[in-house]
């Protein structure tokens, strides 16, 4: 893949573009570009290891692949999935999951780590039977 950087830039200008951009090709990394900043108020760079609070935002993107997954054929609704590759009986994803994972017309059930749940142990409506995100 080759990315003209010219018209990376003015991409980037246009658009006002604050992020990671990284292209991989198999197991190499053929284009990694930072831009803008991970904390504008402090004057913190975007890196490419930075860690972005994006919650709930990247839900839509995820329907939107496995829409696309069903459209090519590679998976069906209602198919049953492992979570990652690999992914160990006794994985954390698992835990929280469950060891098959449907994938629904209607979304991915969400279930809340442990770890996320409210300092003082308490939760909201609806989060101790998972229905929250």
């Amino acid at each position: 893949m080759v990315i003209d950087p010219t018209a990376f830039d003015a991409a980037v200008t246009r658009q006002s573009f604050t992020g990671v951009v990284t292209v991989d090709v198999g197991d190499q990394r053929v284009f990694e570009r930072c831009e803008g900043f991970l904390n504008r108020a402090l004057d913190v760079p975007m890196t490419p290891r930075a860690r972005i609070a994006i919650a709930s935002g990247s839900k839509s993107f995820t329907a939107l692949a496995v829409m696309r997954l069903v459209e090519d054929g590679a998976v069906q609704l209602g198919q049953t999935t492992c979570i990652g590759s690999g992914a160990r009986e006794d994985s954390r994803a698992q835990r929280w999951l469950g060891p098959a994972h449907p994938v629904a017309g209607r979304g991915v059930p969400h279930r809340r780590a442990p770890e996320q749940d409210r300092r003082d142990g308490s939760k909201r409506e609806g989060e101790a039977a998972g229905l929250t995100s």
